[in-house]
């Protein structure tokens, strides 16, 4: 599942970088030299491993600012999610909500209207009544690290859209723990020098 997932983001970002090749022919229009960003985003996340077969798909929202100097960017998000679950009993709960904050350091390059990102994360996720118990453990705070990419649309400015993926490893889990997550985001990127 990881790998389909891995070949199908790798795939969209080669399509999108062959489509831009053409808008590439023009002038870029290069992000902002010093910006701030600020975004909301909806994503869904799927834990893999043992974890997969005992929970379903996550929805959830996240609150996102973040910090670009020329090619750099870093930002701080905070967010929460909500999944079913299919384990055995005990415990006998079948949903489970998490609380997370995460913190990335990345970069960026535009080609014409769209600008191509990739980047690496810390994620620390607190999980409001564990009843993954066998594959997670009986801790309800785990650390994880992982990174992703991203495509971004620039066209509409000061408006900013975003499709992303990330990949991240838990670590203190009972059971070996990755996840996946797909997020999309719109927000502003505003410009404090040029």
């Amino acid at each position: 599942m990881l790998k389909r997932f891995l070949l199908c983001t790798f795939m969209a970002i080669s399509c999108a970088c062959a489509l831009s090749s053409e808008a590439s022919a023009q002038p870029a229009k290069e992000p902002p030299d010093l910006s701030v960003l600020f975004n909301a985003e909806f994503s869904t996340l799927r834990l893999l491993g043992p974890a997969s077969k005992e929970s379903s798909w996550s929805f959830g929202a996240h609150l996102r600012q973040g910090i670009a100097f020329g090619p750099l960017i870093t930002w701080l998000r905070i967010g929460g999610q909500a999944w079913l679950t299919y384990q055995d009993a005990p415990p006998l709960q079948r949903g489970m909500r998490s609380f997370d904050t995460s913190v990335g350091l990345g970069a960026r390059h535009a080609f014409g209207d769209l600008q191509l990102s990739a980047f690496g994360s810390y994620t620390m996720t607190n999980i409001s009544g564990n009843p993954l118990t066998h594959t997670l453990g009986t801790r309800t705070r785990y650390h994880a690290l992982g990174g992703g990419a991203a495509a971004g649309w620039l066209g509409f400015s000061p408006l900013y859209g975003e499709l992303r993926a990330e990949v991240h490893h838990w670590f203190a889990t009972e059971k070996p723990v990755q996840s996946v997550q797909i997020l999309f985001s719109i927000g502003i990127q505003m410009s404090l020098r040029n």
